[in-house]
């Protein structure tokens, strides 16, 4: 039989589990629009790095961070970061998301 606390736990997952994919539609209905072509062109290879700017319009990264591998990564988080500190208030939602989902869980 399973005890109180963890009914109580599992019951605290299944809510958190829901209120997480909520905010991943919420999340993609409101940035869909504006990331699809910060996607296509951080996605983009034939871009070299020293002409992304121009060729874009968008923010340059440093692929150091992403040691290579993880520079679509890198470009993604640096425009989404660049998004929300220009879209005062209505950025302040999802950037708070972002940083509460990143924070870990203790019990």
């Amino acid at each position: 039989m399973v005890s109180k606390s963890k009914t109580k736990d599992y019951i605290y997952v299944v809510i958190s589990v829901i209120i997480g994919i909520v905010t991943v539609i919420k999340l993609n209905e409101f940035t869909g629009p504006t990331f699809d072509p910060i996607v296509k062109a951080c996605t983009d290879s034939s871009i070299p790095i020293e002409e992304f700017v121009a060729k874009t319009g968008y923010q340059i990264y440093d692929p150091k961070v992403g040691l290579g591998v993880f520079n679509f990564l890198v470009c993604l988080i640096t425009q989404f970061l660049l998004e929300l500190r220009g879209t005062y208030p209505a950025g302040l939602l999802p950037w708070v998301a972002v940083i509460i989902v990143s924070l870990p869980c203790h019990s």
